[in-house]
């Protein structure tokens, strides 16, 4: 799919692994190969499903760096805003 131009998106709370170890293992495995253009809230109220997005941000920033962090969190989601190419 990727090579047929597909795009992926990961939500916040499987990358910190709140939704089981094997799951934070293939998220971080895809952003390890920087397959990954966006990254989600998934975020469905204030009390049971809460925005994860800051704690998401810096691991990735610490794990895989400043510039591939922006990209997900700020260059792609403006790319597709603005229909422009990521």
């Amino acid at each position: 799919a990727l090579e047929m131009g597909a795009l992926i998106q990961l939500n916040a709370d499987s990358i910190l692994g709140r939704h089981g170890l094997s799951v934070r293992r293939c998220c971080h495995r895809l952003l390890k190969q920087e397959k990954v253009h966006f990254v989600a809230s998934d975020a469905h109220d204030t009390t049971h499903r809460t925005p994860v997005l800051r704690d998401c941000f810096l691991e990735i920033h610490k794990k895989y760096g400043q510039a591939y962090a922006a990209k997900l969190f700020e260059e792609n989601p403006l790319a597709v805003i603005n229909n422009t190419a990521i």
